[in-house]
């Protein structure tokens, strides 16, 4: 997304650009979950989508200029898609359970009760989605760099690599317990590398957070289960 000359400008540019391709990854993703709700993909895609925005719309707080309105807007979408994300996990799961000729009724008739509870509150989020793109549109639009701000993006996001870095190693020692925060900072190294991946050679990086992402994410799934 960036190259290497560009981390040399200025923080504030760097996050802004960054933050208009998230924004518009956002909007075409959102836009296919309310085309094709029941693609398979189209609700995860929408939930990555959202949370590369917002992890950036955070990091970013201090050097770029978004409106509250935005933000909440985009910050009711994740809250509200989270416990629908979690069913449809929940619904694939039991649906690939190999049963027995005796137990498949149990599992038909809670799979009918399941659907019908996801399907309610997939519509609702289909309705409130909406107010999210438009949060996302006007950002677009909206979004500007801070004047004041002139660290380079490269000094920028070392700092702030190393920051979130130390907490995850302070937090992997903890694990269980802290299964869900060590998750949360591992999804922001992760989106905080992406935009410059290619840039600093560090595709090996990337493919260790996401094999640490998948471990993670299957064991709190088996949680959620």
């Amino acid at each position: 997304m960036l190259r290497l000359n560009e981390l040399a400008r200025p923080v504030s540019e760097g996050c802004v650009c960054i933050l208009r391709k998230r924004l518009h990854e956002f909007v075409l993703r959102g836009q296919g979950f309310l085309d094709a709700p029941e693609h398979k993909e189209a609700l995860h895609d929408a939930r990555v989508a959202i949370r590369r925005v917002r992890v950036w719309m955070k990091l970013a707080g201090d050097v770029v200029g978004v409106s509250e309105r935005d933000r909440h807007a985009l910050r009711d979408f994740a809250r509200e898609s989270s416990p629908v994300r979690d069913m449809e996990v929940q619904l694939a799961w039991l649906a690939s359970l190999q049963l027995g000729a005796d137990e498949r009724p149990g599992q038909e008739a809670l799979l009918e009760l399941m659907r019908a509870g996801f399907e309610n509150r997939r519509h609702a989020l289909q309705e409130s989605l909406p107010k999210a793109l438009a949060g996302a549109e006007h950002a677009l639009k909206s979004i500007h760099p801070l004047d004041e701000h002139d660290e380079s993006m490269g000094a920028w996001l070392a700092e702030h690599w190393m920051d979130v870095a130390t907490f995850m190693i302070e937090d992997v020692p903890h694990l269980p317990e802290n299964l869900h925060a060590v998750r949360l900072v591992g999804k922001q190294l992760r989106y905080m590398l992406e935009p410059v991946v290619e840039a600093l050679g560090a595709e090996d990086v990337m493919q260790v957070l996401r094999r640490g992402q998948d471990a993670l994410g299957r064991v709190n799934d088996a949680r959620v289960l």
